[in-house]
């Protein structure tokens, strides 16, 4: 109404979009989808919740039934493939129990680095199982809890308020007869009574009032950002990833041992690799549980001459598998996000 009031709208195009809004089968089509959105938010953020509750618990129970000795930094990984001065870096440290030798990759990294190659650490190891282990820390502590609870805690707040909306306007819903719409259209476009005289016309018991239609803005812009950021760095990893195919160097290497993530059994290879006489020593990209590469496994690595200490394996999974998954999934809740805008009468 505020376009045909303004002249931006002309009123025979004006008419047919209320007729197409005020359509029973496309009002339950766009309430179908919303549904199903924030239902898929909802149990996202319930997972997440869920998951941090049991990462948590087990945590803490490991602890009350772990050992505790003394292990050393022996290495820092970076965690990011583009050299830059505040890349994070995650320290793999080696322990040894009855005279058997242990290593893992911590899952905290951090720039700059939290430890420096030498460092002795505590670390914590299931005695019945000693090759889990994990460096004692507040942050692994309660890492995942703040991460994972609050993220999702956060999702699911949004999500309820999403539903919350959904219900109330379904409940205030009022269908027009169209003979009334067109004659309120006339008088805006006339000039004979204002927008909001027309709206208290078709809502007499209601107050004009835009809080609802405020508040649903600032819940989809935010979410829209934040898919946008997801989709940002993802977009920015696959960059990175299509150079190396594109102008990137490539040469063997050998997989020399297998890292444990201390999040469970999956496993990433460390690969060892030789440019121009110089060794060098990378971490996989991918975690899989049984290991997707073997100990003494040879494999192609793909550097750039200008950095080739950041020499990554050759493969779909380690270069493509996580940036791709990433934009697909945001590229869609953002398509359904901006496909789902719900239009109001004015």
């Amino acid at each position: 109404m505020n376009r045909v009031a303004e002249h931006t709208l002309d009123i025979t195009e004006a008419r047919r979009q209320l007729l197409l809004q005020n359509s029973s089968f496309l009002y339950r089509l766009k309430s179908l989808i919303t549904w199903v959105v924030l239902s898929c938010f909802l149990l996202t953020g319930l997972f997440l919740i869920r998951h941090a509750y049991r990462v948590t618990t087990s945590q803490r129970a490991i602890a009350s039934q772990s050992r505790e000795t003394s292990g050393t930094v022996v290495r820092l990984v970076p965690r990011t493939r583009k050299r830059t001065e505040n890349r994070l870096m995650a320290p793999v440290v080696t322990y040894q129990i009855n005279e058997n030798q242990y290593s893992f990759e911590s899952d905290i990294a951090s720039s700059p680095p939290a430890y420096r190659i030498g460092d002795t650490v505590t670390v914590q190891y299931d005695p019945e199982q000693p090759e889990k282990a994990t460096i004692k820390s507040f942050w692994l502590s309660w890492l995942p809890m703040l991460l994972f609870g609050g993220f999702g805690s956060l999702v699911t707040l949004i999500s309820v308020i999403g539903v919350v909306a959904l219900v109330r306007s379904k409940t205030r819903q009022i269908k027009f007869a169209p003979e009334m719409l067109h004659q309120r259209l006339d008088q805006v476009a006339t000039g004979a009574i204002s927008v909001d005289d027309a709206i208290q016309y078709l809502l007499p018991d209601q107050a004009v009032t835009t809080a609802d239609t405020s508040s649903s803005r600032v819940w989809r812009l935010f979410l829209g950002a934040f898919l946008l950021v997801i989709i940002y760095f993802s977009l920015k990893q696959a960059g990175t990833s299509w150079r190396l195919l594109v102008h990137g160097q490539r040469t063997t290497g050998k997989v020399v041992a297998l890292i444990r993530s201390t999040r469970g059994s999956a496993k990433a290879p460390v690969f060892r690799y030789s440019i121009d006489g110089v060794e060098y020593e990378r971490v996989g990209a991918t975690y899989s549980s049984p290991p997707a590469y073997e100990i003494g496994e040879i494999v192609t690595v793909v550097y750039e001459s200008s950095s080739p200490a950041e020499g990554a394996i050759q493969s779909f999974s380690d270069q493509w598998g996580g940036p791709l998954f990433a934009i697909v999934l945001a590229g869609f809740f953002l398509f359904v996000l901006l496909r789902t805008k719900t239009k109001s009468i004015r």
